[in-house]
């Protein structure tokens, strides 16, 4: 004997799975105090999904007038090269695997001295997996 969906209910089914997102990670860019004299920008990538994510590009981009101190990030990234384009400095990471629920994070130390010279500009996070795109801006 078969079965058969009725009609609504597998339009439902249809609509829940189109309407998921593609790529499900979210980007977060906030900037923290260390002391008087220093500050850092702190980029999060999370996986907001139900499974592992794979082989994600993450670029940051930040000012060139900004003279970053040094960066660290979490294990789960690799830092592949840092270019320059134009204004601006580009920080190129792969991660390899996300988990559910799991967080990568970048860190970017800099001199209280240097807020001026970032003042107008904008700061941008991209992540890409396959031809799924997710981008985050942050504005000085």
């Amino acid at each position: 004997m078969r079965r058969r969906i009725p009609f609504a209910a597998a339009l439902i089914l249809f609509a829940s799975c189109a309407s998921a997102p593609p790529f499900p990670l979210r980007i977060d860019i906030s900037g923290q105090v260390i002391d008087r004299q220093f500050r850092e920008l702190v980029v999060h990538a999370t996986n907001t999904g139900t499974s592992t994510l794979r082989d994600v590009r993450l670029m940051v981009t930040l000012p060139e007038s900004l003279p970053v101190i040094g960066r660290d990030h979490t294990e789960s990234m690799t830092l592949e090269n840092i270019e320059t384009a134009g204004a601006q400095r580009v920080y190129r990471y792969a991660i390899a695997a996300l988990p559910p629920g799991a967080t990568a994070v970048a860190h970017f130390p800099f001199r209280t001295t240097s807020m001026g010279t970032i003042e107008g500009t904008t700061m941008t996070v991209t992540a890409r997996m396959g031809s799924a795109i997710v981008e985050a801006k942050r504005m000085f």
